[in-house]
């Protein structure tokens, strides 16, 4: 039998296209998430996701799991995933860490995990003030997490460092020397340049990975691409390709804009990062092939 997956906060469904990459046989997929651009987003790649919506509506009791798009009767869970909500945390951010509300989403994370008793889990999460990574590692060690950090630059061209906390058996993979910049975007690349607010000042660094993608709309423009001596936008399948998505993941519809598609991949997780973590899935589950 295949997995019963559930995912929590699943914003576009990274976890889903990883598990998909890894030819991991899946007999359901149950998600929960609030962007309803997202969710649609989801339901265009993936239509046999089972949409549970608010996180805090989620609960599983004796063998029932319900939402607040309904019931339903899911005798096991083998897999949770997620990554709450990082704003609170980010070393980029604020900082108000347990203070903002989207921090303590965590919380529900935890809450479903004590509930469903998922066989694996994994949690992810930005780097974040120590004290915040001890008090999350406090929370998940009785349930065996063991925790990662992990680069995406080792497995693709984007510098994006992530906390995973997991109770997979870790499997490391090796570097990828050709997951370069150089290679996605072809002849006549120079170089990535970072422009702090759109301003071209001297001194400019060419770079051959890229600054991790955010969901701040500015994002893209201030980091360029240089390429046959000109400078110019990323574009939104160069993007896609960094997280290790199929060029249009996030196109769905066509209704989606550049702008929006580039905030569900800052939200996104690195495709290459969570198949490294998900490896130690294949001994004990079929896959596809």
């Amino acid at each position: 039998m295949g997995l019963v997956v559930l995912s929590l906060f699943d914003g576009i469904s990274c976890g889903q296209q990883a598990l998909h990459r890894l030819d991991v046989e899946v007999d359901a997929y149950y998600a929960s998430e609030v962007d309803t651009h997202a969710i649609t987003l989801t339901q265009h790649n993936w239509p046999n996701t089972v949409q549970l919506g608010d996180v805090q509506r989620v609960k599983y009791i004796d063998g029932v799991l319900h939402s607040e798009h309904g019931h339903h009767r899911v005798p096991h869970i083998d897999l949770l995933i997620g990554g709450s909500p990082c704003q609170g945390f980010s070393l980029a951010g604020t900082q108000q860490q347990f203070k903002d509300a989207r921090s303590k989403l965590v919380l529900d994370y935890i809450r479903v995990l004590q509930e469903v008793k998922p066989k694996y889990f994994l949690l992810e999460n930005v780097r974040m003030p120590s004290e915040c990574v001890m008090q999350i590692s406090n929370w998940l060690r009785p349930h065996g997490a063991t925790l990662h950090k992990l680069n995406a630059r080792r497995w693709s061209a984007q510098n994006r460092m992530r906390y995973y906390w997991t109770n997979i058996p870790y499997h490391d993979a090796p570097d990828c020397p050709a997951s370069t910049m150089q290679n996605l975007v072809g002849q006549g690349y120079e170089g990535i340049c970072s422009v702090p607010r759109g301003w071209f000042k001297g001194g400019v660094k060419l770079k051959d990975k890229c600054n991790t993608i955010t969901a701040n709309a500015s994002w893209n423009y201030n980091h360029f691409v240089q390429q046959n001596g000109q400078r110019r936008q990323f574009t939104v399948h160069e993007a896609e390709q960094l997280f290790g998505l199929p060029i249009d993941y996030t196109r769905g519809d066509g209704s989606n804009g550049k702008c929006r598609r580039f905030t569900f991949l800052g939200n996104g997780w690195s495709v290459p990062v969570i198949c490294v973590l998900f490896t130690g899935l294949l001994s004990h589950y079929p896959t596809t092939i």
